[in-house]
């Protein structure tokens, strides 16, 4: 099914909330999921992040959904589709797990703390940089703050993307693979290193490029 949102310049979340509530509905109607395409273009970058979110975070299994809101390869929709299809995947495990078996195997788990929250020191070190540096990177310069609460539930947020491309140490790469990787040029980032964009402030392209990579459509 193809729903296109148009050119508008203004988009009423509501009623579009409205529309993807009911196609949701249809899709758990039916045995089969249905494929949903949306389009549209012209949309503000606010309404454009907060449509592909709603997008995502509606259709029970976002597996069969895709939004390209800019007539072009849509970064943006393709990292909200990873985050909603991470979720997914995570309350289906959850799901499938019966009480007798507590263990869990945690993605990144070695970046994250005792309490299982994500924390700025260890992905700082699997990065190549400092604390600070990512501290920086994600707008919080507090260093006393960062050094006495480096998995705060604030930072959770802000370090999920540097997570997510950590993630492609998983399938092939060891740490050492990794920065490699990190730090070598890439023609599809211009040949540039993903080190550089992240440092430039583009750590949620580079995580788009990861998930392309791991989903087996690399952009």
């Amino acid at each position: 099914m193809w729903v296109d949102f148009g050119k508008a310049p203004k988009l009423n979340l509501a009623f579009a909330q409205s529309v993807l509530t009911h196609l949701a509905g249809l899709q758990e109607s039916k045995r089969e999921h249905p494929f949903f395409f949306f389009s549209g273009s012209a949309l503000p970058v606010a309404v454009h992040e907060a449509l592909v979110e709603r997008i995502y975070a509606t259709f029970h299994d976002p597996s069969n959904v895709v939004a390209d809101l800019v007539g072009q390869p849509d970064l943006r929709a393709a990292f909200a589709k990873f985050r909603a299809q991470r979720k997914f995947r995570v309350k289906r495990i959850q799901s499938a797990i019966k009480p007798v078996a507590p263990v869990v195997s945690v993605a990144n788990a070695d970046l994250r703390s005792v309490r299982g929250r994500l924390s700025i020191k260890p992905i700082a070190g699997i990065f190549g940089m400092d604390v600070i540096e990512i501290g920086r990177l994600i707008g919080r310069n507090n260093k006393a703050a960062l050094s006495k609460t480096p998995d705060a539930d604030s930072l959770q947020e802000l370090l999920q993307p540097f997570s997510d491309i950590a993630l492609l140490r998983a399938p092939d790469f060891g740490d050492e693979q990794f920065r490699k990787w990190l730090n070598a040029p890439n023609e599809n980032m211009r040949n540039r290193a993903p080190i550089v964009w992240i440092r430039e402030g583009r750590v949620l392209d580079v995580a788009g490029f990861v998930y392309g990579i791991l989903s087996g459509q690399p952009t």
